[in-house]
């Protein structure tokens, strides 16, 4: 997950170095999140909607 106010092209390119580290060590990237937000909350990162979808997602993700 990338919360940040660079821009979109920045993120993704950290997030593919981030996804390739994960890779080296073994471990399996699921999915990505980017979140470009107005102002970031410093208690949750992220905006209350954001958190909502990520909690669905990776209760779906649980099932299958």
């Amino acid at each position: 997950m990338s919360v940040s106010k660079r821009s979109r092209h920045e993120q993704e390119e950290s997030i593919e170095e981030l996804k390739e580290l994960a890779r080296s060590d073994g471990i399996t990237v699921m999915d990505t999140v980017i979140q470009r937000p107005h102002d970031i909350n410093p208690r949750y990162l992220m905006g209350v909607g954001k958190l909502k979808d990520l909690i669905i997602r990776s209760s779906s993700s649980e099932r299958t």
